[in-house]
């Protein structure tokens, strides 16, 4: 072989492993969690009191990491359990019906709280960030302890703490 065709191979493995390194980075840039929220689960309440029932949620399935519940006016159940594993992470909490009361295991909450109705939250809730509560006058009663290192910002909503703060 001649020094040229050596070279010339040499290049075409540089090539070849440039590419490859290129198209191994796009794909890690594509496969990196995002920082928005993930799905909103919109509570039914249709199929009894648990949250790790996937039918009391539209979309069908259960909340995780990342994601946000909504508890809407005219769901089933207004008093529900989170039963799914403690600490998880939900980026939003919205109350938009009234009269609920959520309970069960803690929470830990990296954005906001809304209630546009007068609602109960008797889990514990870990404050990660800045955590909004709002809530156009209405009332939400925290009864779970609220603990974090986070800021707790209220605008517009009454809210009432009793519990461990």
């Amino acid at each position: 072989m001649t020094s040229r065709a050596c070279h010339q191979g040499i290049d075409a493995i540089g090539a070849l492993f440039r590419n490859f390194a290129f198209v191994l980075l796009v794909v890690l840039i594509g496969a990196a969690p995002s920082a928005s929220a993930g799905t909103t689960y919109s509570w039914t309440g249709t199929a009894g009191t648990l949250w790790s029932n996937p039918n009391n949620w539209n979309p069908v399935g259960t909340p995780t990491d990342g994601d946000g519940v909504a508890f809407p006016a005219g769901a089933f159940n207004l008093t529900n359990t989170n039963d799914l594993p403690v600490g998880m992470s939900l980026f939003a909490i919205s109350l938009n019906g009234s009269g609920y009361t959520i309970g069960g295991n803690r929470i830990l909450l990296a954005n906001s709280i809304a209630t546009l109705g007068n609602n109960t939250v008797n889990l514990p809730l870990e404050i990660q960030g800045t955590v909004s509560v709002d809530g156009n006058g209405n009332l939400l009663q925290i009864n779970g302890a609220l603990s974090g290192s986070g800021n707790f910002s209220i605008i517009g909503a009454q809210v009432r703490l009793s519990g461990s703060h």
